[in-house]
């Protein structure tokens, strides 16, 4: 996770460097509940950022996999504004989930009120962006957030 932030940092591209990050992060998620409560939002975040489209499809499964955990319920503001702005990052990127974004706005709802005004402006964006894509049955949810103050 500390190599995927300085990477996304630092906009270093290594193609193997993230192969082997990508297969840590999936380990990881799979074995150490610490990492995943504390550091896989972060990490997803990079990889989706950092990702080519051809290994995004990768990162979409990690994140659909993680969103059927219960460890999600427990994460905080800041960690469910990394996962959906990494959904949102997906969805423009032509690889993403409509279906992902809609199973992380309660969670984000739920939490937006921890976020300090720099991240609440970020998912703001996140949000404009994918708005589109939501499902009409969620979207009083969303406009909800697009309502929230960020000045």
């Amino acid at each position: 996770a500390v190599v995927l932030y300085w990477m996304e940092r630092l906009s270093l591209q290594s193609a193997p460097l993230l192969k082997t990050c990508t297969n840590l992060v999936e380990t990881e998620m799979a074995k150490d509940k610490r990492f995943a409560r504390s550091k896989l939002p972060g990490a997803l975040h990079s990889l989706a950022a950092l990702s080519t489209k051809e290994e995004l499809p990768t990162v979409l499964a990690l994140l659909s996999t993680l969103l059927k955990q219960p460890v999600v319920a427990k994460y905080d503001g800041e960690g469910l504004a990394l996962l959906f702005r990494a959904a949102a990052s997906m969805e423009l990127g032509g690889v993403g989930s409509a279906e992902v974004l809609t199973s992380l706005l309660p969670h984000v709802a739920r939490s937006v009120s921890q976020l300090p005004l720099m991240e609440r402006r970020l998912l703001l964006e996140a949000l404009d962006a994918v708005a589109d894509k939501i499902p009409d049955s969620h979207k009083d949810l969303l406009g909800e957030l697009q309502a929230l103050p960020s000045a």
